[in-house]
């Protein structure tokens, strides 16, 4: 987190515990987040160890978040492109419609969203509906750890309504966590706790890296291979 960042989330916190002070006392399953800890659902989690991945909370030293925040074992599978895949079986690399086509053997995976072949270009309903989706698309995702919640929509527990994440609420229904985000299910996808969007990025498996993924800006830069 850079400067600014940790300015940001700074503020959050004195705002946020500033709110909770506020009433006469907290409720059981209330969670404040700190500099070093964060919260999901009214749980407390160290930031340095531990991530949300989807409604529950994991090790970073033992498990991953894939795609629609699938969690795995680290030491057996690895996230590319459709899903998770085990070591012993398979491997990630960069996709080529050859490879593709010459590696018979491949076994099927679940596909990602498609952006499909519908004609936009005419009528008014459908201007105003891709309108709403970028400006969906231009909020999300949220970063919990800099972008400091309204103060009226705050929370330190989830309920029935809505999840909470470090103070925010997300949608039960649409939403989800990834790490210290909040995702929109349906669009985008979690790559070992960075989002990224399904239609126009790859979450690959790179052992090269320190931290062994990368998010690659194409639709289908890699693929996972018998």
């Amino acid at each position: 987190m850079d400067g600014k960042g940790l300015a940001a989330w700074c503020l959050f916190l004195t705002l946020f515990s500033l709110a909770l002070m506020s009433v006469n006392s907290q409720n059981p399953g209330d969670c404040l987040p700190t500099v070093t800890t964060g919260c999901l659902n009214g749980e407390s989690f160290e930031f340095d160890t531990q991530f949300a991945c989807g409604e529950h909370i994991y090790n970073w030293s033992t498990t991953g978040c894939c795609a629609q925040v699938i969690p795995f074992n680290t030491s057996q599978s690895f996230c590319c492109y459709d899903g998770v895949h085990d070591f012993d079986q398979f491997y990630c690399a960069a996709w080529s419609p050859s490879s593709s086509l010459s590696s018979s053997s491949q076994k099927p995976g679940p596909r990602l969203p498609s952006s499909g072949s519908r004609d936009l270009s005419q009528g008014g309903l459908w201007k105003r509906v891709l309108e709403i989706g970028k400006m969906i698309m231009d909020v999300f995702p949220i970063d919990t750890r800099v972008r400091v919640p309204d103060p009226k929509d705050q929370c330190s527990h989830g309920t029935k309504e809505f999840g909470c994440l470090n103070g925010h609420r997300y949608d039960w229904n649409t939403e989800t966590c990834c790490a210290n985000f909040i995702i929109l299910f349906n669009t985008t996808g979690c790559c070992d706790g960075t989002p990224y969007d399904y239609q126009k990025q790859t979450c690959c498996f790179n052992p090269t890296l320190s931290s062994n993924y990368e998010v690659v800006n194409a639709s289908r830069a890699c693929q996972a291979y018998p």
